[in-house]
């Protein structure tokens, strides 16, 4: 009894022109099994599947071609394949459905390798980003540090001042005392005067009375000359003691605005070293000290 020999995939996907169509045989497609693709979907179906490796339908599948030629076939004289529902699942369909999970875990790959970028790029924006207010943070204690060293020198540059105009104070007192004492004894010395010239009658012991105020008069006309330069040498004191009292308000109105602005960046580094999880080094100054008051009060709280 003669037998029609089976025919493989390959050669049932061989064309008129001769070629052998590997898409055909890689998907395995058999045109006399039930459940397979009609020839109009065959047609419309891409000759190779991009996987992003090596296109498995320019490879020949040895083992697929050995599985096909031990399966009846339609044209096997007096075979008929049963219509089962495990037709569904030959082994071509199979390495479809393989490549189809394939190319879908490549696309989830992929798709997960773009949000990896993406995620690794914020990070870097986050670090550059922390990086740049931990540069701020530093140039900000910096700044502070700075700060409180002018204020500290300019401090004790107000503290010799007030020093040296308490001391011209005290001298100025002193020269208006003995300025007084002199103009009351001016004063007296010319009710002296007065007398003596009221005196009718001419003596020798007026006479040398006379020289006598005549020499007080030049005394007293010697005090009045002092009195003068000593009025002089107080109104230049008062002066320089009005510059210097004007030179003190302006040092006094300068230090408060040095003292709110350092105030106003010390709460700004303080708010950025808190908002990082930091702390600030601060000198020990009455100012700083009610600042840190005022923080250890706000962590308390």
């Amino acid at each position: 009894m003669e037998y029609a020999r089976p025919h493989s995939p390959r050669q049932r996907a061989r064309s008129e022109t001769g070629k052998v169509d590997w898409s055909a045989h890689s998907r395995g497609v058999r045109q006399d099994v039930k459940g397979a693709p009609p020839k109009e979907e065959k047609a419309k179906q891409p000759e190779s599947i991009p996987t992003g490796k090596a296109n498995s339908a320019d490879v020949p599948d040895l083992s697929l071609s050995r599985t096909s030629l031990m399966t009846p076939t339609s044209s096997t004289r007096g075979a008929k394949r049963p219509s089962s529902p495990r037709a569904k699942f030959s082994p071509g369909n199979v390495q479809a459905l393989s490549i189809d999970l394939i190319q879908s875990s490549i696309s989830k790959t992929t798709n997960l390798q773009q949000q990896l970028e993406t995620l690794e790029s914020a990070l870097k924006q986050k670090t550059k980003e922390h990086s740049d207010v931990l540069t701020e943070v530093a140039t900000l204690k910096k700044l502070l540090r700075d700060k409180d060293k002018g204020l500290a020198q300019t401090t004790s540059e107000l503290e010799k001042q007030r020093e040296k105009s308490l001391q011209l104070e005290v001298e100025i007192s002193q020269r208006t005392s003995a300025l007084r004492e002199a103009e009351v004894t001016i004063r007296s010395k010319n009710e002296e005067t007065r007398r003596l010239n009221t005196t009718s009658t001419m003596s020798e012991r007026n006479q040398e009375a006379l020289l006598e105020t005549l020499q007080k008069r030049r005394n007293m006309d010697n005090l009045e000359q002092d009195l003068y330069t000593a009025r002089q040498d107080a109104d230049r004191l008062m002066e320089e003691l009005r510059s210097k009292d004007k030179e003190l308000k302006y040092r006094a109105e300068t230090l408060k605005n040095l003292e709110s602005q350092l105030s106003q960046e010390r709460s700004r580094g303080i708010e950025a070293a808190r908002k990082e999880g930091g702390c600030l080094l601060l000198a020990p100054t009455p100012v700083n000290h009610a600042v840190a008051l005022k923080v250890q009060d706000s962590k308390t709280a």
